[in-house]
């Protein structure tokens, strides 16, 4: 099953920390002329946190599974309609892909 992720912001000090760790390059810098240049030149370091799938969501499997078969054999009539071969439902799109498709 897949997971779900979280961004979270971090601060200055942690963001620069997480530099420093990420890049060997910065090994020779400290961390406050890390946070300086963080904080002149407003640059914000995100983290990725995975958040298991909830049960509610995991229970709308089979659910899923009608919808894309429904989808795949409408998409012909949707090509025929629109002319383009994809979907473009991005809430769509994250509940399959938590559904592990």
């Amino acid at each position: 099953m897949a997971n779900f992720w979280e961004l979270k912001t971090l601060g200055e000090f942690y963001g620069a920390l997480t530099l420093r760790d990420a890049f060997p390059e910065l090994k020779n810098l400290s961390v406050d002329d890390i946070t300086d240049s963080l904080s002149t030149n407003d640059i914000v370091i995100l983290q990725e946190t995975r958040k298991p799938v909830p049960l509610l969501v995991r229970l709308t499997f089979p659910f899923g599974v009608v919808a894309l078969l429904l989808l795949i054999i409408t998409l012909p009539l949707k090509f025929m309609i629109t002319g383009s071969w994809h979907y473009k439902w991005m809430g769509l799109n994250n509940w399959f892909k938590a559904l592990g498709f």
